[in-house]
């Protein structure tokens, strides 16, 4: 099972994705309708997991970004918001991982590129940007292209399972292979 999804699409917002990736301002207008604070547990598809989790971001809520990862999930910190790279796993050290997030007073702009869904499981390819304030009051902004393992979660939604958030960055690319003639 193959899904493309953009930015809410489901939801009659966004774009298809028969464009080349949107432009920031693009990703600004479409995560306005994601901004309202509620309780998340999880999101009813797996392309809809990023939205949900950037939903969590814009209301600052801890616990409903750390409700959207399975029990045992693992998710590589990023070294510009927590000072480490490290690879952290189950719901301490998500719980502990999202805190570092919310401390930014972050906004989230997110877009899922692609989807391809294998019973349980979904690998998803994304496209974020988070802006905010860092611990000595500076301006920030991340920016990546995520890799992210969805899993079902025991109440039946999806939840991040694996989350890279920067594991499909284009830095990571390599040249193909040349041949001699």
């Amino acid at each position: 099972d193959t899904r493309k999804a953009s930015l809410g699409q489901q939801h009659g917002i966004g774009h298809p994705l028969s464009r080349v990736v949107p432009s920031i301002q693009e990703l600004l207008k479409n995560m306005k309708a994601f901004t309202a604070p509620e309780e998340i547990k999880g999101a009813p598809s797996p392309e809809l997991v990023d939205l949900w989790l950037a939903k969590a971001f814009n209301a600052h809520d801890v616990e409903a970004a750390a409700a959207m990862y399975h029990p045992d999930a693992s998710v590589v910190r990023l070294d510009q918001v927590h000072g480490t790279a490290a690879v952290v796993h189950g719901a301490a050290g998500i719980r502990e991982t999202m805190a570092g997030y919310i401390g930014l007073k972050p906004h989230m702009d997110v877009i899922v590129h692609h989807t391809t869904v294998s019973g349980e499981f979904a690998l998803c390819r994304s496209q974020w940007r988070i802006t905010g304030t860092d611990k000595d009051g500076n301006p920030i902004e991340v920016h990546h292209h995520g890799m992210e393992v969805m899993r079902r979660l025991p109440n039946g939604e999806w939840g991040f399972f694996i989350d890279h958030p920067w594991g499909a960055d284009p830095s990571w690319a390599v040249d193909g292979a040349r041949r001699s003639a």
